[in-house]
């Protein structure tokens, strides 16, 4: 059975993106000059954010629709619980969060757990659209 090596790359460079830019832009990046600036420059937030698009529309036009749903939720997870570890160990940025606290409260909680995995599949989506279309042509 052959593997297919972009594929498998692309979809744990999906799953390992946030922590890689906690450790890598954040810790490295953005905390030891978290004195001089007064706010996070946007255009860091806009190439982190759009680094993750284009990270997950790579995965999913690899994909199908249903493997896609299933990377988005499983992306989700492991993102909650990368979340939920640094909180626990009182890492910069997570100083004041309390771990394990979630009380289902509208809107706020209802969308940081549903919202971003339809965000995620929806790129997935895209990918895969995007790469049949250029199939069928």
């Amino acid at each position: 059975m052959k593997t297919d090596r972009g594929k498998l790359a692309s979809t744990l460079l999906a799953y390992a993106y946030w922590p890689i830019a906690y450790f890598g832009a954040y810790l490295a990046l953005l905390v030891p000059n978290l004195d001089r600036w007064k706010y996070v420059p946007f255009w860091i937030v806009i190439v982190i954010g759009l680094g993750f698009a284009v990270v997950v529309v790579n995965m999913g036009r690899r994909n199908s629709t249903k493997a896609n749903l299933l990377h988005a939720l499983g992306i989700q997870v492991t993102l909650l619980l990368f979340l939920f570890l640094m909180a626990k160990l009182v890492m910069p940025g997570f100083k004041k969060s309390e771990p394990g606290e979630f009380g289902w409260g509208f809107p706020e909680d209802m969308i940081v757990f549903f919202l971003p995995p339809l965000i995620i599949f929806a790129l997935a989506e895209g990918g895969r659209v995007l790469i049949s279309r250029k199939v069928h042509r």
